[in-house]
């Protein structure tokens, strides 16, 4: 794989390049819903994909709010290819991974070829390349106006895809709709707006050549709201099991179940008693209240 330049200064020129011109290759974020809060997943989309052998994905979000936890290839490159993205290590730290020929190599910094292919270049990535605070100088070229307060950390974010190899040894490019990549991220201040944004893709032919690309959608924003879900040791519906509801068990314990005492019959088995003191028990200090996004 030839090398890509993915320094700030080169992206910001790309991303003003790229926003302004249309073609076929709409790109756009979406909304995944297949994870469960309080982590919020995203998919780098692409339609009308025309020629597309290669991306790199650039990804600003406020670090105060979200953490960025995974990066995954999507289903619009061919699989077997190379995929170069920051990776969560149980310590909490991040290094590069790469998977490339089957394999998936880490390391801060990651080397995309066994010899460079350029006479002074090097095949090398650093972790810096990829994931990095945004400097104060250039925070206007990535973030709107809109999305900026005081106290946030905003940071960028670079996911890299290319197909794997055809017999003739060059990328293979694919006509298609999907996604490039997905990328999770968990919540770690419920009380702010967690924002993602997508200043802009580059796209690559097989010649490793860059192609016209259009922006679609390029922000998503979660708003976390607070949803009493039914518990049956939640008796009095305030969002926690405690001392309130072992006491409304207690109350009527050994009475008849009535209209107005049936909720003490935590396990609905005809009869207000032990078990279902018990139940209540087991669930002392949970709280009921289950978060949720609004995505906008």
């Amino acid at each position: 794989m030839r090398k890509p330049l993915f320094t700030l200064f080169a992206v910001t020129l790309l991303f003003g390049f790229t926003s302004i011109c249309y073609c076929e290759n709409v790109v756009s974020l979406k909304h995944n819903p297949d994870v469960v809060s309080p982590q919020i997943s995203v998919d780098i989309h692409l339609s009308g994909g025309k020629g597309v052998a290669g991306y790199n994905g650039f990804i600003v979000f406020d670090a105060t709010v979200l953490k960025y936890t995974s990066a995954m290839m999507g289903d619009y490159l061919p699989g077997g290819g190379i995929f170069l993205r920051p990776f969560l290590r149980e310590d909490d730290s991040y290094t590069l991974a790469l998977d490339i020929d089957g394999e998936t190599r880490f390391g801060m910094t990651v080397a995309l070829s066994v010899e460079p292919l350029e006479p002074e270049g090097d095949s090398n990535i650093l972790l810096s390349e990829l994931f990095f605070e945004i400097p104060l100088d250039f925070l206007g070229d990535f973030v709107p106006t809109t999305y900026l307060r005081p106290g946030a950390q905003y940071w960028g974010l670079s996911v890299i895809g290319e197909a794997p190899l055809s017999v003739e040894g060059m990328p293979i490019a694919t006509d298609s709709d999907g996604t490039l990549a997905t990328l999770t991220f968990e919540v770690i201040d419920p009380q702010k707006p967690a924002f993602i944004l997508l200043p802009g893709v580059g796209l690559f032919s097989s010649n490793d050549e860059p192609l016209l690309s259009t922006l679609g959608k390029t922000s998503i924003t979660a708003v976390l709201s607070q949803e009493n879900q039914a518990h049956p040791t939640d008796i009095n519906g305030d969002g926690v099991v405690n001392i309130l509801d072992l006491t409304r068990v207690a109350s009527v314990f050994g009475q008849p179940v009535t209209d107005a005492n049936r909720l003490a019959d935590v396990n609905s088995d005809g009869e207000i008693n032990i078990l279902d003191l018990v139940r209540v028990a087991n669930d002392f200090g949970k709280s009921t209240t289950t978060p949720s996004f609004s995505i906008q």
